[in-house]
């Protein structure tokens, strides 16, 4: 999830939910939506921070929507992966387009996407920079899998 220069601090979404389309055992699309309340780390009072203003500001911003726009074939910047899946990211009331490489698979009814690459926390207006002895790093890491379906 995110880090500070003197830790990193593990976590992520208890409660997701989407959708996707295949065709052709192939990812066409989807959209992920993420209950930004549900966010957990590794300690009590960061999560809770991280529902305030200085982050989520989940009192305005409730959810983070990633709709998937299509999939290409080959990990973005050569980077891990097997495509790269393209997509937009509604966070903290700005739009941005991401791509990312990832695996992708499509089997009986079922999609996943598997994926790890960081993203800038300041493109999406979560500027608070954290204490002057411990500042947060602008990069978060974004890792885990999704799965539709099955």
């Amino acid at each position: 999830m995110g880090a500070k220069v003197t830790k990193d601090h593990p976590g992520g979404f208890k409660v997701l939910s989407g959708w996707a389309n295949t065709a052709d055992g192939q990812l066409t699309g989807g959209k992920v939506e993420i209950d930004l309340s549900s966010v957990f780390t590794d300690s009590e009072k960061l999560t809770k921070h991280l529902m305030d203003p200085d982050f989520f500001d989940v009192g305005v911003y409730p959810t983070a929507t990633f709709e998937i726009s299509g999939v290409e074939a080959g990990g973005a910047g050569g980077a891990g992966g097997s495509s790269t899946v393209v997509g937009t990211l509604d966070l903290h009331g700005v739009r941005k387009e991401l791509r990312f490489p990832a695996t992708v698979t499509v089997t009986d009814g079922r999609a996943s996407v598997a994926a790890e690459f960081t993203l800038m926390r300041k493109d999406f207006g979560i500027t608070y920079p954290g204490k002057a002895e411990d500042l947060i790093r602008d990069e978060v890491l974004v890792k885990g899998e999704l799965v539709f379906g099955g």
